[in-house]
């Protein structure tokens, strides 16, 4: 009886690793790709074909500087791909920022809303961001030694559709003791596009880092 017993146990457990071993393996982004025929991958994909050297002239060599943007736009490119989720913000940084966002059920063409985000924070995922406000003065890094020196007027930087973006610091410097170092954003992933106004957005208000830092929390978070 104990060898019967033993035996009907062994099937029982080779019959559940047999079911088990024959489970459909579900895909971990089962939404990954849902940004593929969206306008701004388009536009992305559009900028990349400009730099990429083509079959008819295979001599052609990019500038250190192309080779930089061909790079980042491929970076946002395959980001972009694996996206399974409206775009967002995650605000890691020790700064308020302000961002623009757009209600996922509003008309595709109506102007993104302007707010402030604060420390520690993320945007709610039922609203897209639009783009990453940069008050004068503010620089953008990312990757090794890429980014965006800052400016004399605040500027808006594009974020595309299912582009999740996360802002952070950047790395501590010794600083020159005359100077202060500027402030700037540190991005997980290369900026598109920054830009001095855009149809996008309705108002580019005149805010500096300390008038945000100051300013109370007016963003959508989860």
């Amino acid at each position: 009886m104990t060898r019967i017993f033993r035996l009907l146990s062994l099937g029982f457990a080779l019959a559940v690793l047999l079911g088990v071993l024959l489970l459909p393996l579900a895909p971990a982004r089962a939404d990954a790709g849902r940004w593929l025929d969206s306008p701004s991958y388009a536009e992305l994909s559009g900028a990349i074909a400009s730099l990429r050297p083509t079959a008819g002239a295979p001599g052609k060599s990019l500038s250190p500087d192309q080779q930089k943007r061909y790079d980042d736009l491929l970076a946002l490119q395959a980001a972009i791909a694996r996206s399974d989720d409206r775009s967002q913000v995650d605000n890691r940084s020790s700064h308020s920022i302000g961002v623009y966002t757009r209600y996922k059920k509003a008309p595709a063409n109506s102007p993104a809303e302007f707010v402030v985000l604060a420390p520690g924070h993320e945007t709610d995922d039922d609203f897209d961001l639009i783009g990453l406000y940069l008050p004068a003065g503010v620089a953008l890094e990312w990757g090794e030694d890429h980014g965006v020196g800052a400016a004399g007027a605040p500027r808006v930087a594009r974020v595309l559709e299912g582009q999740r973006l996360r802002v952070s610091d950047p790395a501590p410097v010794e600083p020159a003791a005359e100077a202060t170092p500027a402030p700037a954003y540190r991005l997980d992933l290369p900026s598109f596009a920054v830009v001095g106004s855009s149809d996008q957005v309705a108002e580019l208000p005149a805010l500096s880092q300390d008038e945000l830092d100051a300013h109370p929390e007016t963003a959508p978070v989860d």
